[in-house]
């Protein structure tokens, strides 16, 4: 797959969006951006900075502290490395997994869920142990018990469809014979995949990526270059609703629709997905108030005294004796030289070839990232319903273009009236560094306008029951898995050190931006560390 391929396929994606024109009329309550410094990161692409005015000496330092960087931290400490520090752009760690809100309504900003853990998932287990997640395991199934209050209650999704809501997104109701043979056609194929094993027994598609075996059938590699859309011509799913389902579980997954994105990723999300817990169903889903932020807190705890924020890297470079990392520090405007025996990068791609010069390897090419926004509103009550199923935790409304929104109060034990709904779009159909211009062009009552537009149609009254609202635009959300890429060996090298010094950990590098990839990748990376300080 070269890059101008890539970009057609992301030029011609299915659900293009095509961007509201700015400066329309206020929404009629205070808006504002939260979430990611887009001026101090684009700061880097500017360049001039000064000569270092101070230097410090460590031992590891992770540059990112999103989940990778942040878990590959967390493994770091739990080993005994004590010369840590982690430095991030933003103020606070997190990425896109962060919380916005109050102390008394917090809400996500990015990232909201974990899906059931993998019973085999050792390391991600034992994190949710640590984390007061997993409360031990079950004696008679060996199974995970998990806190009840971490499960998503009832009820925990709907669609709005023909004017109604019903339970549950996939669209089921009122569906004509063909409808519903393509559906349960697609169900087959899914536990085909889901029951397949290599030669020495491992589950060819897993999470994370790379405990499975993508080689264990021809056909992996054949779906992977294909586009889910051409797969799905293949096999006779043209039908309106499955094809707007499976475009849907694409934009919400990978922030692309079915035309873009790899037939092998969008089988694999449904396939590889094997949790199981002593007390939830299969398909459950853990999540907070606060989304993710929930997690990255936990892993970040251990981290305090080690972490700083407002430091923009511009420049790194591997010697004989280390590793130098030069940083504009936000707060005081120095430029600070880190010097390192060993660094972790836990920032995208296409950043930290920027940041490597010369010693780079060009992967940004390969890697695409979707923007998205996400749009917070505070209410204060509940809002007019349409009729049919309650609010559920995730609501969305059939044949649109956006995600739909989810109450983030859902799981909120106090009997307070006032909630939050965070509504979700992917940016899509388009160039991604067109769409992040367009996007970062608008202003946050442009965005709420354009969210309020879908919201007014599930709640007539939402305008008038919102206070206030909070925008964040992530102009990178995620790595869009274009065909070609997991089974790719762009991929793999990807993941190769610099120097033996300079170690990438990122959720995007597997090919998913989900928590257990990144979580994952943090690990890899910080026993790759261990591993070179052992042999040093």
């Amino acid at each position: 797959m070269n890059r101008r391929h890539v970009l057609k396929l992301l030029a011609s994606g299915t659900a293009a969006l095509a961007l509201p024109r700015c400066g329309g009329v206020a929404p009629g309550f205070p808006t504002a951006f939260v979430g990611a410094d887009h001026a101090l990161g684009h700061r880097l692409r500017e360049g001039g900075f000064a000569a270092p005015v101070r230097e410090e000496r460590m031992d590891v330092l992770v540059v990112g502290a999103g989940v990778a960087g942040l878990s590959a931290a967390r493994a770091l400490h739990n080993a005994g490395v004590s010369d840590l520090r982690v430095i991030d752009l933003e103020q606070q760690p997190g990425g896109n997994a962060r919380a916005g809100g109050t102390p008394e309504q917090r809400c996500p900003l990015g990232a909201h869920y974990l899906p059931l853990p993998d019973p085999d998932d050792a390391d991600l287990l034992a994190f949710l142990r640590e984390a007061g997640v997993v409360h031990g395991l079950d004696p008679v199934s060996g199974l995970p018990i998990i806190g009840e209050e971490h499960l998503c209650a009832d009820p925990h999704e709907r669609l709005f469809v023909n004017g109604t809501w019903r339970s549950g997104i996939r669209p089921d109701h009122g569906l004509d014979a063909s409808d519903r043979e393509q559906f349960a056609h697609f169900q087959s194929l899914v536990d085909d995949f889901a029951g397949m094993k290599g030669t020495d027994g491992r589950w060819a598609l897993c999470m994370p990526i790379d405990a499975g075996d993508l080689d264990a059938d021809p056909r992996l590699r054949e779906m992977d270059a294909l586009t889910m859309e051409d797969w799905m011509r293949q096999e006779g799913l043209d039908g309106d609703a499955v094809r707007w389902y499976l475009n849907y579980c694409c934009l919400d997954d990978f922030g692309a629709g079915i035309g873009t994105v790899s037939a092998l990723a969008g089988l694999h999300y449904f396939a590889a997905r094997r949790g199981r817990a002593a007390n939830a169903e299969h398909g459950a889903m853990l999540t907070w108030p606060e989304g993710n932020a929930f997690l990255v807190e936990r892993l970040s705890a251990p981290l305090r005294d080690r972490f700083r924020g407002g430091q923009l890297v511009h420049a790194v470079r591997a010697n004989t004796t280390g590793v130098e990392v030069d940083t504009l520090d936000a707060g005081t405007g120095d430029v600070v030289r880190y010097h390192a025996h060993h660094v972790v990068l836990a920032v995208p791609r296409f950043v930290a070839d920027r940041l490597l010069g010369e010693a780079g390897r060009n992967g940004s090419d390969a890697l695409h990232y979707a923007p998205w926004v996400v749009v917070n509103f505070f209410l204060d009550r509940s809002p007019e319903e349409r009729r049919g199923e309650p609010m559920s935790w995730d609501n969305v409304r059939f044949g649109s273009s956006t995600l739909g929104y989810v109450n983030s109060s859902h799981q909120r034990l106090d009997p307070r009236p006032e909630l939050v709904l965070t509504h979700y779009r992917a940016l899509a159909g388009g160039g991604p560094a067109d769409l992040r211009r367009a996007a970062h062009a608008r202003s946050a009552d442009d965005w709420v306008n354009d969210a309020l537009e879908e919201m007014s149609v599930l709640h007539p009254d939402i305008r008038e029951r919102t206070l206030r609202a909070e925008v964040a635009v992530w102009g990178h959300g995620m790595v869009i898995p274009v065909p070609g890429l997991l089974t790719g060996d762009m991929r793999k090298q990807l993941a190769v050190p610099v120097a033996g010094r300079i170690h990438f950990a990122r959720g995007g590098v597997g090919g998913y931006s989900v928590f257990e990839e990144a979580f994952h990748q943090g690990l890899r990376a910080a026993r790759a560390v261990l591993a070179a300080r052992d042999h040093a």
